[in-house]
């Protein structure tokens, strides 16, 4: 499993383009002339994703690569504040995306009021510096949350018989 990318965006309501708060990314597996385009795919992509997604939505898209599982997908979830979380992974991390996306924006918005928002000029002036913690801990999805819930329980359990599963097909 591998997370690349967290973007937060604010999204408009008058048809403007999502504005890009903060970023981070985790690119050590690309080269050094890969990093840039990746990153400005990247925000491109979240802009759109974030202005086509509706308020109180999440959505899942594959993005890049080819028609294979290979390739990345990109997570939205936009909540009420019309702050929208992005984030590009790999195809195993679907299940934990929007759980993610959920605590980051949450705590986002706990530490930067929404109303001070539209102050910000761009990813560089948000002083809000917990991005790359975010992406370092969640890495490892299983061990970033602390909560045993049940429905970590589940995606554990899930987890579990995947591994299993691909025990199985490699015995055939």
């Amino acid at each position: 499993m591998k997370l690349y990318s967290i973007l937060l965006f604010q999204k408009f309501q008058d048809g403007q383009k999502p504005k890009l708060l903060k970023e981070v990314h985790d690119l050590k597996e690309l080269s050094f002339f890969q990093k840039g385009p990746f990153k400005e795919s990247a925000e491109l992509a979240g802009q759109l994703l974030a202005e086509k997604a509706g308020t109180s939505s999440l959505t899942r898209e594959k993005w890049g690569g080819d028609a294979s599982e290979s390739g990345y997908f990109i997570h939205c979830c936009i909540n009420k504040d019309n702050l929208a979380g992005i984030c590009i992974t790999d195809a195993d991390y679907h299940q934990y995306a929007f759980k993610m996306l959920t605590k980051i924006m949450e705590d986002f918005s706990n530490t930067i009021s929404p109303s001070s928002w539209n102050t910000i000029k761009d990813s560089t002036s948000c002083n809000y510096s917990k991005l790359p913690e975010f992406l370092k801990k969640w890495q490892n999805p299983c061990e970033a949350d602390s909560q045993n819930d049940e429905y970590d329980e589940i995606l554990k359990e899930i987890r579990r018989i995947n591994e299993y599963d691909e025990i199985l097909k490699e015995i055939r």
